[in-house]
């Protein structure tokens, strides 16, 4: 039917059309047996005639029905007119986030005051078993009141649909081809959705990080020109770091947000449970002046800001600690008065494979580290994103250990200890390529302040009481690979000054230890 202002369906008088859609129209209805407003949505009549997209219609209407959640819109009843089907519904007053988000995307506190509730919407359907398959800010109110509310279940299935008349009715997720149409928006789809494989809830949590991702910085990761192009994009493209679009927000929400775009399922969140007391935990850290807190202070910044210092642990985990230093103190000189530690210091998780996880390098920009695991057998050299959970061996070829990896200043190559060719310290690209020998001798790789240069020491003990003896200092120059001697006395694990001109090591005195 073509509905019009002021026409009345069973008991229910149409006042304004405010919204429209694949699966209807909504209008804004006077509910003259109760005497309050309602929306109610109208299935089209050339629709009315589809027996598939009929069904999903129906289904919506069960779904939402069985959905009890303060930020899932009330589903008050399923009606018929004259041949004509609609749904009423709880009315929303207020606007959609999609009106929300500027182009500098929504203040931070303001993120999660929407994000939060929007996440906990999503884990109660998905404790009922049921997938949106269409979360996008469109679909999402936000009442005079400030409350979130997720509308549009239209495009949901239940998780464990199992009945063979279910199934029947079931539209699976198709690309836009000449065969099929897109259900689902294609800005919003998980890789899964747009592969037309099976959704999941994990498929909802990749749409949340979409969402997450626009709100923090107003752009969407993912971009095309057509649907086609869009979805190639998801696909393929590995997006811009929140953080990178906007310096002022917390690293751990560009680490939320990365896993919720991850593009394998099993390294995403499992569920929007998992990514609710995620953002629950931020916030309530950043609440609290923790150290991830955004918008440190220009005096802050100037004084040297936040360092970042890698530690490791034998079978546990490599994790990050923040401590606090003035940029100063490492300037030879003129010592620097300090004022002393943060109130806070913070620590995070990086790894979680088996083995252990030792000998961590973190790249100049402080967005990747390398580090040596043995969870293979002999030792190789991992290269992983910081917050990322994706580790990549760079030495899979080789079977002989590799260890001790360094980044040089530049960030575009890694300095190594291999037992390959009998043994030395070798040089590779970033990411594996090019691997080059530049002695046959050497432990402990460490790069000179303009890459020009590694000093290595001629003996790799960490524990004086299990030194085999005296160990010698020697500096390599990287292009030509010529050395020289700098230290004949004990001498291990060296490590550059700012300047260049010293090198700091430990080492054992004959008879004093």
């Amino acid at each position: 039917m073509t509905a019009q202002a002021g026409q009345t369906l069973s008991h229910y008088r149409l006042i304004e059309k405010i919204g429209e859609g694949g699966m209807g129209v909504v209008w804004r209805a006077l509910d003259k047996k109760l005497g309050r407003e309602v929306a109610l949505k109208i299935l089209p009549d050339a629709v009315s005639r589809d027996a598939e997209r009929l069904a999903r219609f129906e289904r919506e209407a069960r779904l939402l029905a069985a959905l009890s959640h303060p930020n899932i819109v009330t589903v008050f009843s399923v009606e018929e007119d004259s041949g004509t089907r609609f749904i009423t519904m709880e009315l929303v007053q207020g606007r959609s986030l999609a009106t929300m988000i500027s182009e500098a995307g929504i203040p931070l506190g303001r993120l999660f005051e929407l994000a939060i509730p929007l996440a906990d919407a999503v884990a109660a359907a998905h404790k009922q078993g049921v997938i949106h398959r269409d979360l996008k800010p469109a679909n999402v109110q936000v009442s005079d009141e400030q409350r979130v509310k997720v509308l549009d279940f239209g495009l949901a299935k239940l998780r464990n649909e199992t009945a063979a008349g279910d199934r029947a009715t079931e539209a699976p997720t198709r690309t836009a081809t000449a065969e099929g149409i897109v259900l689902g928006t294609a800005a919003y789809m998980s890789p899964e959705q747009a592969e037309g494989k099976p959704a999941d809830p994990r498929s909802d949590v990749f749409s949340l990080g979409i969402m997450l991702y626009e709100m923090s910085t107003g752009e969407l990761p993912f971009k095309g020109d057509t649907p086609v192009s869009t979805i190639t994009s998801i696909l393929r493209d590995t997006p811009v770091s929140v953080t990178d679009l906007n310096p002022a927000l917390p690293r751990h929400l560009g680490r939320i947000i990365k896993r919720c775009l991850h593009k394998d399922p099993t390294r995403r969140y499992q569920s929007a449970l998992e990514l609710r007391n995620e953002l629950e935990e931020l916030k309530a850290e950043l609440d609290s002046g923790e150290p991830f807190a955004p918008g440190a202070s220009p005096t802050d910044r100037r004084r040297g800001g936040w360092k970042i210092v890698l530690a490791a642990g034998l079978g546990a985990a490599v994790v990050v600690a923040a401590l606090w230093t003035l940029g100063t103190i490492l300037q030879e000189e003129a010592p620097a008065t300090t004022t002393g530690p943060p109130r806070g210091v913070s620590f995070q998780r990086l790894t979680e494979t088996a083995g252990h996880e030792i000998e961590p390098s973190l790249s100049p920009d402080g967005k990747w580290f390398v580090y040596m695991s043995d969870a293979t057998g002999g030792g190789d050299v991992y290269l992983q994103a910081v917050g990322g959970s994706n580790p990549i061996n760079l030495t899979a070829d080789c079977a002989e250990r590799d260890a001790e990896p360094a980044f040089s200043p530049d960030g575009e190559r890694i300095a190594f200890r291999s037992e390959r060719e009998g043994g030395g310290i070798f040089v590779m690209g970033r990411t594996g390529e090019s691997v080059r020998r530049i002695t046959d001798t050497g432990y402990r790789p460490a790069w000179s302040p303009d890459g020009t240069e590694i000093a290595f020491a001629t003996k790799g003990f960490d524990d004086p009481r299990l030194s085999p003896g005296p160990s010698e200092l020697w500096v390599v120059e990287v292009a030509s690979g010529e050395t020289r001697l700098v230290a004949e006395a004990d001498a291990q694990q060296p490590h550059w000054s700012p300047s260049a001109r010293r090198l700091a090591y430990w080492g054992l005195r004959p008879g004093s230890g």
